[in-house]
């Protein structure tokens, strides 16, 4: 690995999911995460070194802009996916946005 440490450089990370589709998706569901998002991203980016993964950050009526920041996140990082969940009760609609996302993409 580059500068001889423990986990990969981003450059060694492949940012793009392959062709057949991830062998791992990871559903997360959040409401007002966004300054914990980024650094969730990073420590998978780590801990997943190997692995084909994806992970759909689903949004549940958040106030705090973390829509635009996984918008953001996604341009830099294709295996990163904004998921939204119908408003329906809080925390509720995120768990029912995770499994309609993943629906949708074919994974269920």
């Amino acid at each position: 690995m580059a500068g001889g440490g423990a986990w990969p450089s981003p450059a060694e990370s492949p940012r793009t999911p392959s062709a057949a589709g991830p062998e791992l998706a990871i559903v997360v569901p959040t409401l007002n995460e966004r300054d914990n998002v980024g650094p969730l991203i990073e420590r998978l980016d780590r801990l997943l070194v190997g692995v084909d993964w994806e992970a759909v950050v689903v949004v549940d009526d958040a106030a705090d802009g973390i829509a635009e920041h996984l918008r953001d996140l996604g341009i830099a990082d294709r295996r990163v996916h904004l998921g939204t969940a119908p408003v329906m009760t809080k925390r509720f609609g995120a768990h029912i946005g995770g499994g309609a996302s993943l629906a949708h993409r074919g994974v269920l």
